[in-house]
């Protein structure tokens, strides 16, 4: 991948309008305002009729929240049945694909490359922050290091049992959350919108959107916000390193946590 400078462009008002209708309809998705949701796929729809510049972008986004429609939709059906509490979650993950799906078809249907950054990573890069260069491995290190100091103390608070209890659910989740969720977030989605806009505009559309798309499953609307500044994380590092595997690593890493210091299950 040709890197691109963190350079200050022309704001594109129509691809900014685009966007803010997407992340609107997350949220209007995630808490089933489906009325809300069907007026901003019409508004999509009217704006892919009358710009055909950006028709393969509103094309991702009306696919995307299709998907994430019916995702919502078949996991209100598992939820109505008896099914034990830890596979309904598992289901609820395994359900992302249908969203990764609609985004793949899209790509299909346009005729587009389909990047998800399957390759060994490039770890010879460095991130410029505020004029100071950091090695990528050493920002992705440290990330990695901070995150698991702060929930150690959780972890053991729980106590070895219960530890043991959650290990094979706190694995079996966590891989498939990690994979399926930065499948979506920094697969095709994160390559073609970097194709097609820049990557500042590509990591605010990611990083707020797998913030928001938390809400879904009842995570707080300020603290799917505050997952955004994970999502910039794991999209800077598959940027830099052009690679989707350190950040599926440490997003599995962090789920493990969040399983074992009970905040998954409680």
């Amino acid at each position: 991948m040709v890197e691109e400078p963190f350079t200050v462009r022309r704001v594109d008002f129509g691809k900014v309008g685009l966007a803010v209708l997407f992340l609107l309809g997350l949220v209007a998705g995630a808490f089933e305002w489906w009325l809300v949701l069907g007026v901003i796929l019409l508004l999509l729809v009217g704006l892919y009729a009358a710009n055909p510049r950006t028709r393969f972008i509103n094309a991702l986004y009306i696919a995307f929240l299709i998907g994430f429609a019916f995702f919502q939709f078949v996991n209100n059906w598992v939820a109505a049945t008896d099914i034990q509490r830890e596979w309904r979650i598992i289901f609820n993950r395994l359900s992302l694909s249908i969203i990764i799906l609609g985004l793949y078809i899209t790509h299909l249907l346009y005729k587009q490359p389909i990047s998800f950054f399957h390759q060994k990573p490039n770890w010879h890069t460095q991130l410029k922050l505020r004029g100071h260069a950091i090695p990528v491995f050493r920002f992705w290190f440290i990330g990695l290091i901070v995150n698991i100091a702060v929930y150690i103390p959780f972890i053991v608070m729980q106590g070895m049992e219960a530890v043991k209890s959650l290990l094979f659910f706190a694995l079996f989740f966590s891989l498939i959350n990690a994979v399926f969720e930065e499948l979506i977030w920094r697969g095709p989605l994160f390559s073609s919108l970097l194709r097609h806009t820049s990557i500042p505009y590509t990591l605010a559309v990611t990083s707020i959107g797998f913030g928001l798309l938390h809400l879904a499953i009842g995570i707080p609307f300020l603290i799917s916000l505050f997952f955004s500044i994970a999502g910039l994380f794991y999209g800077l590092v598959v940027y830099k390193t052009n690679s989707i595997y350190p950040g599926t690593l440490f997003h599995f890493v962090l789920n493990i946590g969040m399983v074992l210091s009970g905040w998954i299950l409680s």
